[in-house]
């Protein structure tokens, strides 16, 4: 049993004796003290934001810039395309006032800006003389950008360079900008407005209000509409659109400021540090709640990451019964008797069908890292079965990730998850199969019959690292009622926390240069294809490295914890699986469908960790992981296909259960072209069908 680290008798390893397999493990230093550096670069506000938004209208399915605005706090600014000669025209009068020694080092938020505003600005960004773009940009998106920019001072005549930083406040607040404005209750409400009136013709347009099918009705109701036409005696396009543009900018403006008033307020950290919420989350974590000497979380290497990335598993989204209860009937059978009942109260319906309860966990992700212990410094990485060793202490009393040859019982609901082919699926083999687990995932699965054979791994100590964080967070959105700014809050750095320590640690160089200087180090061989990816923003290439020369920040993540958390949430669903007294449809990463009732002491709407009932369904259609759809005992449909953003009709859902049945849906989606930095909207097929990537389908004699 080879062993990378002596260990003394108590099988604790001896530290200055390590080998050079695995670099020596270091803790995180303490939070650096902000507070000496606060107000050092400048004389300039506390709260250096200004939020910016564009609105677009469609011309030959395309997107196009109608206007731009952007708000400091104070000052407006508005500019609408028919006031200049092109878009670079007014692009140019914008930036104009963005890029001056006033708004140095501030911070620019738009909306969603990295996957709609940027695709229209980064072209003129990168074109404008005497700017330098540096991005932040990973798995395919920019976190950030900083347009570096000089300007010269008339007392000495030297150059100073400046920087203004664009951010996605999205990254941030994962929410519509309008559910943002009323959760954090801001003076300044987004308005609604006529996308689909603006044309290539109309810009200019004043007249009476846009009928009712110009606005989404997905969003506006008729009495929204008829309340909105009354405001206006006449209605001015330009002076809408900019008023809109502006409103959203203002209602931003007010929420970002809250939400960094209130973090300050609860947490002393800065919101403008942070460009997503996983890294406030991380933050926040690390700075109030995080001891590095009593539970110090090691620094990640570089094997250690390699050998484990690939078993970073996720929730187990299956289906198991593609519909039901049998018992009620078909579909039409279903709709039919429903229709004819006189009395359709709840109560009533219950009497006379069977129903399908559609259960969520309180903040599963959350309540796992409450309650478990995880795996913080390495004691010791192995070769063989150190279950049948000298040192099986160290495997019965401590955390592990083990390399296991898995022996599957042939059991309804299989509770370990597999990658072939790129696919995660849970099913057993009669041949078995190797892969990498979590220690605590390996005994929950030996209760149901699995066996397993330890071909090595990894042993860790461990700690309860989140014990006061997620009880912090919980304790404020117990506290607190869904209009307070806080429950939103409260909820976001909760879910935000986990993700962080799963990230991929591998520090990548972004940079933009020109096709010309791009075609030249091809050329000349400075710059290897091998050793890159590269997007292409028409005359630019945005090069992206993978040839690191070095490892990550590793105080940033650590995969043996992120591995423990998600495997610990499949460990906690994996309770209501393979119950005699419940029938499971369909579960996702944190809900069921289930026939039955799930115990009393398991069931509390509010605690952190239990079950609470959603819904209750006369029927259920599921015809794969993200394609299913319910009829709940009011008689409403609800139906989810991932890539598909409207309700599908539970008849067309019902009719996919019979062989080769397929179904093809129109539906309009955006395309991003970033080459050409424009988006188009077209009318494009959306095909559905039962899917067999995760399950054999069988039917019966009628199909």
């Amino acid at each position: 049993l080879p062993i990378e680290y002596k260990l003394d008798k108590k099988g604790k390893p001896i530290l200055d004796e390590r080998t050079n397999i695995i670099t020596e493990l270091k803790t995180y230093s303490d939070r650096a003290n902000e507070a000496a550096l606060k107000g050092k670069e400048f004389n300039i506000p506390k709260f250096r934001v200004i939020t910016l938004d564009i609105e677009t209208y469609i011309h030959n399915n395309e997107h196009k810039l109608l206007c731009i605005c952007f708000f400091d706090g104070v000052n407006s600014y508005k500019f609408y395309r028919t006031d200049y000669s092109s878009d670079n025209s007014m692009l140019s009068q914008c930036f104009n006032k963005l890029l001056c020694k006033k708004y140095a080092f501030y911070s620019v938020y738009i909306h969603n800006g990295s996957n709609f505003d940027l695709i229209f600005l980064l072209d003129y960004m990168l074109n404008r003389k005497g700017v330098e773009l540096v991005p932040l940009y990973k798995d395919g998106q920019f976190l950030s950008i900083n347009l570096k920019y000089k300007i010269t001072n008339k007392d000495t005549g030297l150059d100073e360079q400046f920087t203004l930083a664009i951010k996605d406040s999205m990254l941030l607040l994962d929410n519509s900008l309008s559910k943002l404005g009323k959760a954090f209750n801001v003076e300044c409400q987004k308005d609604i407005y006529p996308y689909h009136f603006p044309n290539i013709k109309n810009l200019n347009y004043i007249g009476s209000v846009p009928e009712y099918k110009y606005f989404d009705n997905k969003k506006v109701s008729h009495s929204e509409y008829e309340l909105y036409k009354n405001r206006f005696r006449m209605w001015n396009l330009k002076l809408i659109t900019l008023d809109y543009c502006i409103k959203d900018c203002i209602s931003l403006y007010q929420i970002l400021s809250k939400f960094k008033d209130l973090i300050d307020q609860e947490f002393e950290v800065n919101i403008l540090d942070c460009p997503t919420i996983t890294s406030l989350a991380f933050k926040i974590f690390r700075s109030n709640y995080y001891n590095s000497k009593e539970n110090p979380i090691p620094l990640l290497t570089k094997d250690l990451y390699v050998d484990l990335k690939h078993y970073f598993f996720g929730g187990a989204v299956d289906m198991y019964i593609p519909s039901g209860p049998k018992e009620n009937g078909s579909y039409s059978e279903i709709m039919n008797k429903y229709n004819s009942l006189a009395d359709k109260s709840p109560e009533n319906v219950r009497k006379v069908f069977k129903t399908i309860k559609g259960y969520d966990v309180n903040s599963l992700y959350p309540s796992v890292m409450v309650n478990n212990k995880y795996p913080t410094d390495i004691i010791c990485k192995f070769i063989g079965d150190i279950k049948n060793s000298e040192y099986s202490h160290l495997y019965e009393n401590n955390l592990g990730i083990y390399t296991v040859r898995v022996s599957a019982p042939d059991i309804t609901h299989p509770l370990l998850p597999l990658k072939i082919k790129g696919t995660t699926i849970f099913g057993s083999s009669e041949t078995g199969w190797i892969s990498t687990y979590y220690s605590e995932e390996i005994k929950n699965a030996e209760k149901y019959g699995y066996k397993f054979d330890i071909l090595g791994g990894y042993i860790f100590e461990s700690k309860d690292l989140f014990n006061d964080y997620i009880q912090k967070l919980y304790q404020i959105k117990s506290s607190t009622t869904k209009d307070d700014p806080m429950y939103l809050i409260s909820k976001i750095l909760m879910n935000g926390l986990y993700g962080r320590f799963g990230l991929n640690p591998w520090l990548g160089n972004s940079y933009f240069m020109t096709k010309e200087e791009y075609n030249d180090k091809i050329k000349n061989g400075s710059l290897k294809q091998s050793d890159f990816e590269q997007v292409q923003f028409r005359n630019h290439y945005l090069i992206n490295t993978n040839n690191f020369s070095e490892f990550g920040n590793m105080n940033s993540s650590y995969l043996p914890i992120a591995i423990a958390i998600a495997a610990n949430a499949r460990v906690f669903m994996s309770s209501i699986k393979n119950r005699d007294d419940l029938t499971l449809f369909y579960t996702d990463t944190d809900s069921a469908y289930i026939l039955g009732e799930l115990p009393s002491d398991i069931v509390d709407s509010k605690a952190l960790g239990k079950w609470k009932l959603e819904d209750e369904y006369i029927y259920g259609v599921f015809l794969g992981a993200k394609m299913y759809g319910c009829l709940n005992i009011k008689g409403e449909s609800i139906s989810k296909a991932k890539g598909y953003k409207d309700n599908i009709p539970l008849d067309i859902l019902a009719k996919l259960l019979n062989v080769n049945e397929t179904e093809s849906l129109k539906h309009s989606k955006w395309f991003k072209f970033i080459k050409q930095s424009s988006i188009e909207v077209k009318d494009s097929d959306f095909k559905i069908k039962a899917t067999d990537n995760k399950r054999v389908l069988c039917y019966n004699e009628n199909g």
